[in-house]
């Protein structure tokens, strides 16, 4: 199993976060060369259903009812984490992902690319039986911020990680960190 990164993304005034961490595994499917193969590979342990395939997607954004993963079929990003349009640049986080890699992004985690290569393409999965996923975007009212950060605590833990399965490593790793209560 390889080691994932890990990064811990917190609220502003306007982005719920997480008191969970992004999980990143590096180059965990270079082998995959295409949008199928990526979510086959990505769907084969159970536990997660494709969601869309998308090229760059430089709005910002976050998921109060689900958590999401992406798979890097092609190119390269640096996307732009837990940090609104509204927020100072000195907020959030920039993380760079290149093809194989796998991200998983907590529900209330604001993203979207801040640069990408012309090739650049990802797949989306969310945990399977979960709602539909509803975006939120920064041009609608900020007021409900402490609601939505409140549905993000409450969305559940998936059963399985996309590349190791039922209750391996991205499961473990949350539970761990809620039960210390990072």
């Amino acid at each position: 199993m390889l080691q994932p990164e890990l990064y811990y993304v917190g609220e502003t005034p306007w982005v719920p976060g997480s008191k969970l961490p992004v999980v990143v595994h590096r180059g965990a499917l270079t082998h995959c060369e295409n949008e199928d193969a990526m979510k086959e590979a990505l769907e084969a342990n159970g536990g997660w259903k494709k969601g869309g395939a998308w090229n760059a997607w430089f709005k910002a954004h976050f998921h109060p009812n689900v958590h999401e993963c992406y798979g890097v079929v092609q190119g390269t990003s640096e996307l732009s984490l837990g940090r609104s349009p509204l927020d100072p640049p000195s907020k959030g986080m920039l993380l760079k992902v290149n093809r194989g890699d796998v991200v998983i992004l907590p529900a209330g985690v604001s993203h979207c690319s801040s640069t990408a290569s012309s090739d650049y393409r990802f797949v989306v999965l969310f945990p399977t039986g979960e709602p539909r996923w509803i975006s939120v975007w920064f041009d609608q009212p900020t007021e409900g911020t402490p609601d939505y950060r409140r549905r993000c605590q409450m969305v559940p833990l998936p059963s399985h990680d996309p590349l190791y399965g039922e209750g391996m490593g991205l499961v473990e790793t949350w539970r761990k960190v809620i039960s210390e209560g990072k």
